[in-house]
Protein backbone atom coordinates (compact mmCIF):
# COMPACT_ATOMS: atom_id res chain seq x y z
CA UNK A 1 0.00 0.00 0.00
CA UNK A 2 1.37 2.77 -1.58
CA UNK A 3 1.09 6.68 0.97
CA UNK A 4 -0.13 9.14 -0.84
CA UNK A 5 0.61 11.49 1.74
CA UNK A 6 2.37 15.11 1.09
CA UNK A 7 5.64 15.10 2.82
CA UNK A 8 4.91 16.96 6.16
CA UNK A 9 6.02 20.92 5.37
CA UNK A 10 6.55 20.57 1.80
CA UNK A 11 3.78 21.88 0.25
CA UNK A 12 3.71 25.21 2.78
CA UNK A 13 6.42 26.08 0.17
CA UNK A 14 5.21 25.22 -3.40
CA UNK A 15 3.27 28.43 -3.37
CA UNK A 16 6.29 30.80 -3.17
CA UNK A 17 8.14 32.20 -5.52
CA UNK A 18 11.57 30.61 -5.85
CA UNK A 19 12.89 34.12 -7.08
CA UNK A 20 11.44 36.11 -4.49
CA UNK A 21 12.46 33.54 -1.61
CA UNK A 22 16.07 33.73 -2.71
CA UNK A 23 15.96 37.95 -2.83
CA UNK A 24 15.03 37.74 0.83
CA UNK A 25 17.80 34.65 1.68
CA UNK A 26 20.41 36.62 0.03
CA UNK A 27 19.93 39.47 2.49
CA UNK A 28 20.81 37.13 5.40
CA UNK A 29 23.66 35.68 2.90
CA UNK A 30 24.58 39.48 3.00
CA UNK A 31 24.17 39.69 6.81
CA UNK A 32 26.88 37.08 7.07
CA UNK A 33 29.06 38.56 4.16
CA UNK A 34 29.32 41.89 6.74
CA UNK A 35 30.25 40.09 9.44
CA UNK A 36 32.82 38.26 7.44
CA UNK A 37 34.19 41.71 6.30
CA UNK A 38 34.41 42.84 9.91
CA UNK A 39 36.92 40.69 10.66
CA UNK A 40 38.37 40.82 7.72
CA UNK A 41 39.21 44.92 8.46
CA UNK A 42 39.91 44.33 11.90
CA UNK A 43 42.43 42.13 11.69
CA UNK A 44 44.68 44.41 10.17
CA UNK A 45 45.53 46.39 12.75
CA UNK A 46 46.34 43.75 15.39
CA UNK A 47 48.61 42.31 12.69
CA UNK A 48 50.36 45.19 12.12
CA UNK A 49 50.64 46.05 16.04
CA UNK A 50 52.18 42.44 16.22
CA UNK A 51 54.61 42.73 13.98
CA UNK A 52 56.26 46.27 14.35
CA UNK A 53 56.39 45.67 18.02
CA UNK A 54 57.62 42.14 17.59
CA UNK A 55 60.41 43.46 15.10
CA UNK A 56 61.92 47.02 17.70
CA UNK A 57 61.62 44.05 20.52
CA UNK A 58 64.13 42.04 18.02
CA UNK A 59 65.91 45.10 16.86
CA UNK A 60 66.34 46.61 20.41
CA UNK A 61 67.56 43.10 21.70
CA UNK A 62 70.37 42.71 19.22
CA UNK A 63 71.54 46.16 20.07
CA UNK A 64 71.76 45.74 24.06
CA UNK A 65 75.52 43.46 23.29
CA UNK A 66 76.47 46.49 21.48
CA UNK A 67 75.04 48.92 23.98
CA UNK A 68 76.82 46.99 27.09
CA UNK A 69 79.97 47.59 25.49
CA UNK A 70 80.65 51.33 24.98
CA UNK A 71 81.13 53.68 27.55
CA UNK A 72 79.76 56.61 29.14
CA UNK A 73 75.80 58.11 28.88
CA UNK A 74 74.96 55.44 26.60
CA UNK A 75 76.28 52.57 29.07
CA UNK A 76 74.50 54.62 31.78
CA UNK A 77 71.28 56.35 30.18
CA UNK A 78 71.05 54.69 26.54
CA UNK A 79 71.01 50.99 27.79
CA UNK A 80 68.48 51.15 30.83
CA UNK A 81 66.27 53.28 28.40
CA UNK A 82 66.45 50.43 25.63
CA UNK A 83 66.06 47.61 28.67
CA UNK A 84 63.56 49.50 29.91
CA UNK A 85 61.57 49.45 26.13
CA UNK A 86 62.28 46.06 25.77
CA UNK A 87 60.56 45.14 28.76
CA UNK A 88 57.51 47.69 27.78
CA UNK A 89 56.91 46.77 24.53
CA UNK A 90 57.00 43.00 25.41
CA UNK A 91 54.52 43.54 28.33
CA UNK A 92 52.47 45.50 26.26
CA UNK A 93 52.42 42.75 23.47
CA UNK A 94 51.55 40.45 25.91
CA UNK A 95 48.78 42.63 27.62
CA UNK A 96 47.04 42.97 24.24
CA UNK A 97 47.76 39.77 22.60
CA UNK A 98 47.72 41.17 18.82
CA UNK A 99 48.62 37.73 18.09
CA UNK A 100 45.84 35.99 18.97
CA UNK A 101 43.85 38.55 18.17
CA UNK A 102 45.28 38.59 14.22
CA UNK A 103 44.86 34.65 14.12
CA UNK A 104 41.37 34.55 15.80
CA UNK A 105 39.94 37.39 13.21
CA UNK A 106 41.65 35.89 9.98
CA UNK A 107 40.30 32.23 10.83
CA UNK A 108 37.09 33.67 11.47
CA UNK A 109 37.01 35.01 8.59
CA UNK A 110 38.31 32.27 6.32
CA UNK A 111 35.58 30.02 8.09
CA UNK A 112 32.68 32.42 7.11
CA UNK A 113 34.46 33.00 3.24
CA UNK A 114 34.02 29.04 3.40
CA UNK A 115 30.28 28.88 4.89
CA UNK A 116 29.18 31.97 2.17
CA UNK A 117 30.99 29.37 -0.63
CA UNK A 118 29.32 26.53 0.66
CA UNK A 119 25.81 28.76 1.13
CA UNK A 120 26.56 29.36 -2.85
CA UNK A 121 26.70 25.76 -4.04
CA UNK A 122 23.78 24.87 -2.10
CA UNK A 123 21.61 27.51 -3.78
CA UNK A 124 23.10 26.90 -6.92
CA UNK A 125 21.92 23.05 -6.25
CA UNK A 126 18.42 24.47 -5.21
CA UNK A 127 17.83 26.18 -8.67
CA UNK A 128 18.45 22.76 -10.33
CA UNK A 129 16.18 21.18 -8.84
CA UNK A 130 12.69 20.62 -10.63
CA UNK A 131 10.01 21.05 -8.17
CA UNK A 132 9.80 24.33 -6.89
CA UNK A 133 8.50 23.36 -3.46
CA UNK A 134 11.48 21.30 -3.07
CA UNK A 135 13.92 23.78 -4.62
CA UNK A 136 12.68 27.01 -1.75
CA UNK A 137 12.51 24.05 0.61
CA UNK A 138 16.37 24.04 0.63
CA UNK A 139 16.82 27.44 -0.29
CA UNK A 140 15.63 27.55 3.62
CA UNK A 141 17.35 25.13 4.91
CA UNK A 142 20.70 26.12 3.31
CA UNK A 143 20.15 29.80 4.40
CA UNK A 144 19.32 28.29 7.96
CA UNK A 145 22.95 26.06 8.35
CA UNK A 146 24.65 29.24 7.14
CA UNK A 147 22.99 31.62 9.56
CA UNK A 148 23.42 28.58 12.47
CA UNK A 149 27.01 28.02 10.98
CA UNK A 150 27.80 31.90 10.44
CA UNK A 151 26.42 32.66 14.49
CA UNK A 152 28.77 29.78 15.89
CA UNK A 153 32.31 30.49 14.42
CA UNK A 154 31.64 34.21 15.10
CA UNK A 155 30.73 33.20 19.07
CA UNK A 156 33.89 30.98 19.27
CA UNK A 157 35.82 33.66 17.83
CA UNK A 158 34.56 35.63 21.04
CA UNK A 159 35.23 32.54 23.36
CA UNK A 160 38.46 32.30 22.08
CA UNK A 161 39.74 35.40 22.96
CA UNK A 162 38.12 36.25 26.10
CA UNK A 163 39.39 32.61 27.07
CA UNK A 164 43.06 33.90 25.70
CA UNK A 165 43.37 37.02 27.97
CA UNK A 166 45.64 36.97 31.15
CA UNK A 167 45.87 39.30 34.24
CA UNK A 168 49.12 40.57 34.24
CA UNK A 169 51.14 38.96 36.84
CA UNK A 170 50.98 41.52 39.18
CA UNK A 171 47.07 41.41 39.23
CA UNK A 172 47.03 37.59 39.36
CA UNK A 173 49.12 37.28 42.59
CA UNK A 174 47.00 39.90 44.48
CA UNK A 175 43.52 38.35 43.00
CA UNK A 176 45.53 35.06 44.19
CA UNK A 177 46.01 36.52 47.57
Amino acid sequence: MQNHEPQKGLDQYESIDFTSALSELSKIRDEVEDIKEWFRKHSLRPMLLFRIVGLLIIIMSISLPFLSSQKGWILTTVLPLVSLMIATLAAINSFFQWQTVWQVHRQTQYSLEYLLRRWSLEITEAKCKSDRGEAVRFAIEATRRLLKEAQTVSSSASTEFFESLELPQSLAEIKNR
